[in-house]
């Protein structure tokens, strides 16, 4: 005999059963009394199902699967979905043509979470499907699950072309009950991918996110005060810099630094140096670039660990990088190193560095004897690029400027109207404080 009524609860089939006996209809008594027990069978097989799968450790995933399938084939609706998640995100490998069997039968039935998990399988395909995504989803969000609804904003957003509007729409509403990625990507969108963007919504909806703890919301709020914002406040973006990089966000650290060294007044280059510190033992290069870069300009210089750490960004493809340690390795050592130079200013100049294109050039000439056809071929290349000075950090980090060797013709007046002619090699004092920390909103 089958079990049916699987969703029944027990005490109301017993007390059933038991007044189907007293009016010896024990025919009728026996067969409820057995759809009792069918119906507690399945209801422990499906528990035991997600106990074994998620709350024993390790979990045992090949007994879960066995229960969860005599629950799931039995009916029991939650039953499905748990067996399509085990199967589609928990095993290794994967089985997503089958865990998709389940779920669409629970999406089917009505189950709201399983609809948002077939969602999510469905857009993590590849190729993703993402009109079916879309509809399941949507069929979650609009039952009331915040997560479906952040999950479609995201969806929306990334479409080509993206649908905005809609995007927006559910983002608000599960940032309005509270979902604190759906408040830090509303901010995104409101920031950072309308046409005109809406700095005081951003603003407050980062704020929320950021005072529930998420460090990338805290991160964004520290960008757009202090960049975004005319004036800046900075005193607020420090704040929040400072709660994402104590929660280990390296942009954070590298971005706090930057703003403690070069858009203070005075200057804190010593908590600068700590938060770059950080960063760049992280692997953070545009960290290790701009501690290479302060240690190159402290009063003596600290060339040795300078070029320890403009080496570890250079190796990491920081073209900045690459051509500081050239012009370190150029005119900073005594005796040069003029081999390892130029093979470092080429990596940064192939890679576009209109800094890197005019020193290889410029070095190129001087060399005995000069290799003038290459070096013409470089400035060129600067010349064409207008040399605007180094080029643009990537989105969202905040960087200092890369530098030149030393030239007896070039000093702080040069750099102060206009000219990126830097070098290590004015000291601090001596700057003229144009840096900032350059960025950009990460992408949804």
């Amino acid at each position: 005999m089958g079990c049916r009524g699987a969703g029944q609860p027990r005490g109301s089939w017993q007390s059933v059963g038991r007044r189907a006996r007293r009016r010896r209809d024990h025919q009728r008594g026996r067969r409820i009394t057995s759809t009792a027990i069918c119906s507690a069978q399945t209801r422990a097989q499906s528990n035991l199902g997600v106990l074994l799968s998620t709350m024993v450790d390790p979990p045992q995933l090949a007994e879960a699967r066995t229960w969860s399938t005599k629950a799931a084939e039995a009916g029991i609706i939650a039953a499905q979905n748990n067996l399509g998640v085990l199967l589609a995100r928990q095993l290794d490998p994967p089985e997503p043509v089958e865990g998709r069997v389940w779920l669409t039968s629970a999406a089917e039935a009505g189950y709201t979470d399983a609809q948002y998990n077939l969602g999510q399988l469905l857009s993590g395909l590849d190729p993703p499907e993402l009109a079916e995504a879309r509809t399941w989803f949507s069929k979650a969000a609009e039952a009331g699950n915040t997560q479906a609804q952040y999950d479609l904003g995201r969806l929306l957003a990334r479409l080509d072309p993206p649908e905005l509007a809609e995007a927006r729409t559910w983002f608000t509403k599960a940032a309005e009950a509270g979902n604190t990625s759906a408040q830090f990507s509303l901010a995104l969108l409101l920031g950072n991918k309308l046409k005109r963007p809406e700095l005081s919504e951003a603003r407050t909806w980062y704020t929320k996110a950021a005072e529930a703890g998420h460090a990338e919301a805290q991160y964004n709020l520290g960008l757009l005060l202090a960049d975004r914002l005319n004036p800046p406040e900075l005193s607020e973006a420090r704040t929040w810099y400072t709660k994402a990089a104590e929660a280990g966000n390296t942009s954070a650290q590298n971005n706090l630094g930057a703003l403690l060294y070069s858009r203070l007044d005075p200057p804190e280059p010593a908590e600068a140096r700590a938060w770059w510190t950080k960063a760049a033992e992280a692997g953070h290069t545009g960290a290790q670039f701009n501690l290479g870069q302060l240690l190159s300009e402290l009063n003596p210089p600290e060339l040795v660990e300078s070029r320890a750490w403009w080496t570890k960004a250079a190796e990491g493809g920081n073209s900045e990088a690459q051509n500081n340690l050239g012009a370190l390795l150029e005119s900073q050592l005594d005796p040069p190193e003029l081999s390892e130079a130029r093979t470092w200013y080429t990596k940064a100049a192939e890679a576009g560095n209109a800094d890197a294109q005019l020193n290889l050039g410029r070095f190129l000439s001087r060399l005995n004897p000069p290799e003038l056809v290459e070096a013409r071929a470089w400035l060129t290349k600067a010349a064409d690029a207008g040399n605007g000075g180094s080029v643009r950090p990537p989105p969202g980090e905040g960087r200092l400027r890369s530098v030149r060797p030393a030239s007896p013709s070039r000093g702080c007046a040069a750099v102060c109207a206009g000219r990126r002619w830097s070098g290590r090699w004015l000291r601090p004092a001596d700057r003229c404080r144009a840096r900032r920390a350059r960025s950009v909103m990460r992408a949804l």
